[in-house]
């Protein structure tokens, strides 16, 4: 059995697909009042992530809980580094398709590089 190489065309359909799921989440986030976040579109299959910016860890943290609980994402155990402790959540094929990555970096006494 071969398969043929990936083409620039299926990763364009694929992140086509993936901004049409971020348009319904950035609706969703209006309309339910979640915090704002900052959103990356894989260049690479259909993905998104969204990263937590907020300057103080316990908020940043908040951000991450809401938006795991929005997408109903399995959260990953934490792993600390130095002072810094990183989040991670994964919401696999939320739409059928798009997987959505949910990542906040928690520094302790600050806000994350």
């Amino acid at each position: 059995m071969t398969t043929s190489p990936i083409t620039d065309r299926e990763r364009l359909i694929w992140q086509r697909r993936a901004v049409r799921v971020l348009a319904d989440l950035l609706e969703h986030a209006h309309r339910d009042s979640l915090p704002v976040v900052g959103w990356t579109v894989a260049h690479a299959g259909a993905a998104l992530v969204a990263r937590c910016f907020a300057h103080d860890p316990a908020s940043r943290r908040s951000e991450f809980n809401a938006w795991c609980q929005a997408l109903d994402a399995t959260v990953w155990p934490e792993h600390t580094s130095g002072s810094t402790t990183y989040l991670h959540a994964i919401a696999e094929h939320y739409d059928g398709l798009v997987t959505v990555t949910v990542l906040a970096d928690l520094v302790e006494g600050g806000e994350a590089a």
